[in-house]
C-alpha cells in the first residue's frame, strides 16, 4: 500500500513542478522590458520547477534520500514565500505547495523505514 501512495506522491512531486513552470509564464504580461529579459527572467521564475523535477526524477529510487531533501525544501519554501510574516494570507500557498511538500516527505522516509523493518 505504502509503495503505491510513494508512486502517488512522486507524480505529485512532478505535478508542483509543472505548476511552478506554468506560473512562471506571468513574466511574459509585464510590458517594458525587452523579448531576452523577459526569456531571463522566465527561465529565473521556472527554476524551482525544474529543480523539484530534476530532484524528483534523479532520486526516483531512493526514497529516503528524497523525503529528507524534500522536507527541508518545504521548510524553505516557508521562508522563501514569506508564509510566517502573512500567513493568514498565505494559507492557499501553504495548502497547495508546502503540505504536499511535507506529506510526500514523510511517506517517502516511512516507505523507507518500513522495508528497513
Amino acid at each position: 500500500m505504502i509503495k503505491k501512495v510513494s508512486k502517488i506522491c512522486k507524480y505529485i512531486l512532478v505535478l508542483i513542478g509543472v505548476f511552478f513552470i506554468v506560473m512562471a509564464f506571468d513574466v511574459f504580461a509585464i510590458e517594458g522590458y525587452t523579448l531576452w529579459e523577459l526569456v531571463g527572467g522566465f527561465l529565473i521564475s521556472c527554476s524551482p520547477g525544474i529543480g523539484l523535477i530534476l530532484l524528483t526524477v534523479i532520486l526516483w529510487k531512493h526514497d529516503w534520500i528524497l523525503g529528507i531533501i524534500i522536507i527541508v525544501l518545504g521548510t524553505f519554501f516557508i521562508f522563501f514565500f514569506g508564509l510566517l510574516e502573512e500567513f493568514p494570507e498565505r494559507l492557499l500557498v501553504f495548502f497547495v505547495i508546502v503540505v504536499p511538500l511535507y506529506f510526500s516527505g514523510i511517506i517517502f522516509i516511512l516507505k523507507r523505514l518500513q522495508t528497513k523493518a
